[in-house]
């Protein structure tokens, strides 16, 4: 359709559309729109528009002014090269319906009669159409075309099959359904902060999005967004309505808590892995998430399912713009992937971004991040040599505020995570959900935080608590608590063992049992900071001062400076020490730790048993513990 446009005095006042149907988008808002003119003054040219598919169409010309183009402009409609509609003088809107093939108007019908191949007046076109929502993050600088083929319009003169309409807002949200034949075809924008498109399928499926332009940016994609299989199916007297063979289509779940900055989040899923840095080639991208604005989703739960296109190995990343993902310091967000109602993963306790690699045909394995029962079961027989740890949380008013994590009491706390909490939400209010884990031995650290600051007890919102049991042959509390404010976090070792409460006096009788093969012991330093970091100082010395107690003293280890991206983390520092001895940990820090901070010693055999040799964590600057190696061996020189 070649549209020819002679502009009046007010080449600014015009603009025109081409839609599918009898109608348009004045008349139907839901009208689908093929054509429109670019952003700016109409010029006096040709503008070539491909109609996509056999059916009835409607031009639409406007002129804001309401005095038409009449009399030093016109525009003229040339289908084929045939003329089919003109026109000057039409005040603020003229439309002129046709039919592509065109066929020309029958004569007036008669008292009977006859058929002629005037194409029905219906907005359906006749053949099957797939159609893609276009959701823009829009100014009055942005526009956007759709073209057929691989090639963008800004690098080639691509036939176009839609194009955006004027938009006069700032950064508004705007949708558009485009109904479009199988193909291929590629979308271009200019300008704005965003888009996504969406194929609308028996569910919606992002086909590609972008919050990061700088300029121009381009799709190109097939519709259908997924091919059908090369084999000949079979026929069908009801075919499916879903245009994804259940081989070819496999659908992964996505479910979004968000904390009260939902814009620093996104996630993507691509074929392949990640990098170890995040980072990817920027190809096989399957989906990606849209912009979350906080008006509609702070705090908010969203789920979203995406189709895998088949058999192979996807990672999903969830990313975090203020490194500090999406849980527990402005709300307690989370995401969990699942498949099939199974469990990929979940998390939430990140930094810039957390990742995971998965298969499909994906085959659960038995996992130590719990399910949420109403009760321990008594009969639990794990497979492998571990620990059974019970943890029972009796809510508040808010669920959805509670997480808790168990991770392994080396770097940050929230990396080596082994087991945390579902997404909880507000209807378990009051009510007491239950978890058992089972963990290998080893020494671990139990996290509990409320996203408001109030714990779970003992404000205006409910009397709560928590519990975290041993169960052995008698069950030993491990931690328990509930007016906690933000967060709370307990150290324990398994298999268990009380953990000592004050400075051990030095044995004068050192076990034997331990034969080295070496003279290089190894231990372990583990602190759980504070609010403050950076003025923690330790130091290993040999003998029974501290270097912070006399000035001769030999140290053989020392810290390394903490920033305060160690804050409310868990540092471990391995210290190899030259030899059984006598030794002495020296610590300094100004008021020593506040609220659940402190450090622990533990010793490690060679057998890599662990033993905790000396804890502790409250004092004025400095605090010392003196403690003796197995088979004393002087040390090298």
């Amino acid at each position: 359709l070649e549209i020819i446009i002679q502009p009046d005095g007010f080449p600014e006042e015009i603009r025109w559309e081409v839609s599918a149907g009898g109608s348009s988008s004045t008349d139907d808002p839901s009208a689908i729109i093929i054509a429109q003119s670019p952003y700016g003054e109409v010029s006096s040219e040709v503008y070539k528009v491909c109609l996509p598919w056999e059916g009835l169409y409607t031009f639409t010309i406007f002129d804001s002014a309401g005095d038409g183009l009449c009399c030093t402009g016109s525009y003229e409609l040339v289908l084929n090269g045939q003329t089919i509609g003109s026109g000057m003088t039409f005040g603020y809107i003229e439309s002129t319906p046709f039919s592509f093939p065109y066929v020309r108007p029958p004569s007036p019908p008669t008292m009977s009669p006859t058929t002629t191949q005037q194409p029905s007046i219906s907005t359906r076109p006749s053949i099957e159409l797939e159609c893609i929502e276009i959701t823009v993050n829009s100014d009055e600088s942005v526009s956007w075309d759709i073209a057929i083929g691989s090639e963008s319009s800004f690098t080639s003169n691509a036939e176009l099959v839609a194009t955006s309409p004027f938009y006069s807002g700032f950064n508004e949200t705007e949708s558009h359904l485009i109904c479009l034949v199988d193909g291929e075809y590629t979308f271009t924008i200019y300008g704005g902060i965003g888009y996504t498109l969406i194929f609308k399928g028996d569910s919606d499926i992002i086909i590609a999005e972008s919050y990061d332009i700088y300029g121009i940016d381009s799709a190109t994609f097939n519709i259908p967004y997924f091919a059908p299989p090369t084999t000949s199916p079979t026929v069908s007297s009801q075919p499916s309505l879903s245009h994804y063979p259940t081989n070819e289509c496999i659908q992964l779940d996505i479910e979004l808590q968000f904390d009260t900055f939902p814009d620093e989040s996104s996630w993507m899923v691509i074929e392949g892995s990640f990098n170890d840095d995040g980072s990817f080639d920027g190809e096989g991208i399957i989906a990606q998430s849209p912009f979350y604005d906080p008006t509609n989703y702070t705090d908010a739960k969203e789920e979203i399912s995406v189709c895998l296109p088949g058999e192979g190995v996807y990672s999903f990343a969830m990313r975090d713009s203020s490194y500090d993902g999406m849980c527990c310091s402005f709300g307690n967000g989370g995401f969990v992937i699942s498949m099939q109602g199974s469990t990929i993963a979940q998390g939430g306790q990140f930094q810039d971004y957390d990742m995971i690699t998965f298969s499909v045909p994906f085959l659960p394995t038995p996992s130590i991040s719990p399910s949420v029962s109403t009760k321990p079961s008594s009969s639990l027989s794990p497979t492998e040599d571990c620990s059974r740890i019970f943890i029972s949380i009796l809510f508040d008013a808010y669920p959805s505020e509670v997480r808790w994590i168990v991770a392994e009491a080396y770097g940050d706390i929230g990396e080596n995570i082994v087991a945390e909490s579902p997404l909880y939400d507000n209807t378990n209010a009051g009510s007491t959900v239950t978890e058992t884990i089972c963990l290998k031995d080893g020494l671990y650290v139990f996290t509990i935080s409320d996203g408001a600051g109030d714990g779970i007890c003992c404000s205006n919102f409910g009397e709560g608590r928590y519990e975290v049991l041993f169960l052995g042959d008698t069950n030993q509390t491990l931690a328990e608590g509930g007016d906690y404010g933000y967060f709370e976090s307990t150290t324990f070792l398994l298999p268990y063992m009380v953990l000592p409460t004050s400075t051990p006096s030095v044995s004068p009788q050192p076990t034997s049992s331990i034969s080295p093969t070496s003279s290089c012991v190894w231990i372990e330093v583990i602190i759980n900071f504070d609010a403050n970091p950076f003025d923690t100082l330790w130091d290993i010395s040999i003998g029974g001062y501290s270097s912070y107690d006399v000035d001769d003293a030999v140290s053989v280890a020392d810290s390394p400076i903490y920033s305060m991206e160690a804050a409310f983390n868990t540092f471990m520092q391995p210290v190899c020490l030259p030899g059984k001895g006598r030794y002495t940990f020296g610590i300094m820090k100004s008021g020593g730790f506040q609220g659940s901070g402190g450090y622990i010693l533990v010793a490690l055999s060679d057998g890599g048993d662990r033993t905790v040799i000396a804890q502790g964590g409250v004092f004025d600057w400095t605090d010392s513990v003196t403690f003796d190696l197995p088979s004393y061996v002087p040390p090298r020189a």
